[in-house]
């Protein structure tokens, strides 16, 4: 489990105890809870690095990768996806299955629902009095993060990459976010090269919804994982 935060919010209670949700959910699954470098001190991508050293960690201990599954939410979801390229693209076992909630996968922010979906993220969205094009913060919004690298580089930003020979991969969204297009994106490059990919978007809904756990949408979203993950 990698959690979010924008790469600055240290592993915290909250996400202690979604983790022992998800330990519920999966009949006593042991959950590992990824506490990463976090900005200003480390820069992208120092993150994935050491999402890949505790994956690696659990195969030297004799864990097989088919019952490993990765879970991210926002920053957390972008670290699933690059640290499971490195994986492949270094030769090492995969996961047998990634969840991403509301991936941002895009660190050159090119996406339409930078633009559409502006006024209606109350996460990472503009107030209504401010115009779009004069609203800079908007579009470069993950500059401090990306100072020194490449944004196009697979690495920081997933959407870049080539996806051939990924393992199963679901994707949850709100059609409210800043981040919708970038699932959209992602999720069809999944599907052109035969990726196990289910795409699950949810009217109206926020960056990170499924944390609100009151909301009808959130428990609709755990059952759609338990779900998938009971299909291995």
């Amino acid at each position: 489990m990698i959690h979010g935060g924008g790469f600055k919010i240290e592993l915290n209670d909250f996400y202690r105890r979604l983790a022992e949700k998800y330990s519920k959910m999966f009949c006593g699954a042991t959950v590992i809870n990824i506490d990463y470098g976090r900005f200003p001190e480390h820069q992208l991508p120092s993150q994935m690095h050491d999402v890949v050293k505790v994956y690696l960690h659990l195969l030297n201990e004799g864990v097989n990768n088919s019952d490993i599954v990765i879970i991210g939410d926002s920053a957390g979801a972008t670290l699933a996806m690059t640290s499971s390229l490195w994986l492949r693209d270094n030769g090492y076992p995969m996961p047998n299955h990634i969840v991403c909630f509301s991936l941002w996968a895009d660190a050159t922010s090119s996406g339409d629902s930078r633009i559409t979906n502006a006024y209606t993220d109350p996460f990472y969205g503009i107030a209504k009095h401010k115009k779009i094009e004069d609203n800079l913060h908007l579009l470069r919004r993950i500059s401090k993060y990306v100072l020194n690298v490449d944004r196009t580089d697979p690495y920081v930003s997933p959407l870049f990459g080539s996806f051939e020979n990924f393992p199963k991969v679901t994707l949850i969204c709100g059609t409210a976010e800043l981040d919708e297009s970038d699932n959209d994106r992602v999720y069809e490059k999944l599907k052109t090269v035969g990726v196990d990919a289910e795409l699950h978007k949810f009217e109206g809904m926020c960056h990170c919804f499924q944390l609100f756990s009151f909301l009808p949408e959130s428990k609709t979203v755990y059952q759609i994982v338990k779900r998938r993950i009971a299909e291995e």
